[in-house]
């Protein structure tokens, strides 16, 4: 089945026809959701880094939310290119 739309679920049933016309019961049903396009826009670049509440062994980092097409899920912090 081609032309569905993508992230959308159809359901399908099956009949068969004889020559003269007559149509079979319907079958069993089948629910199917077609993928959902892949996600190939990057989120944003955080841009706002900051550091605040410095003492000698910590240091609290805030920065302002990314935003992305499909949702942004977790941020990864690095420490000296570490």
């Amino acid at each position: 089945m081609t032309g569905l739309t993508s992230n959308t679920t159809y359901s399908f049933t099956v009949l068969a026809y004889d020559l003269a016309g007559n149509a079979s019961l319907a079958g069993n049903t089948v629910n199917v959701t077609t993928l959902s396009n892949p996600d190939t826009q990057s989120p944003s670049a955080v841009t706002t880094l900051a550091a605040s509440n410095i003492t000698t062994n910590s240091a609290q980092l805030n920065w302002s939310a990314s935003t992305d097409n499909v949702g942004v899920v977790s941020y990864e912090v690095f420490r000296g290119g570490q």
